[in-house]
């Protein structure tokens, strides 16, 4: 039986690298890295990264986009490790 889909949005699969800055409570910046985007939908992205990332963790993502740079802020929802050292944010 075909399990029926729960999200909103569509999810379209998307790879594009970018970069993120981990924003502490403050909103100061912590933590730098990069990664990579697995799907997108009006509402989320889903990431690839090689650091765990905490849910509710406040990002600031820079996502390249064929010749251009586009500047997100968002939140972590949930965490998952995918296998060992990567993990879908």
């Amino acid at each position: 039986m075909k399990q029926r889909e729960q999200r909103k949005f569509i999810r379209y699969d998307a790879l594009h690298l970018l970069d993120y800055v981990v924003l502490n409570e403050n909103g100061d910046t912590c933590e730098y890295s990069m990664g990579r985007t697995m799907d997108v939908s009006v509402d989320g992205i889903k990431l690839e990264t090689v650091y765990p990332l905490k849910t509710n963790t406040r990002l600031l993502i820079t996502v390249g986009l064929e010749d251009d740079l586009v500047d997100l802020e968002g939140r972590t929802t949930h965490a998952s490790p995918m296998k060992a050292d990567i993990y879908q944010e």
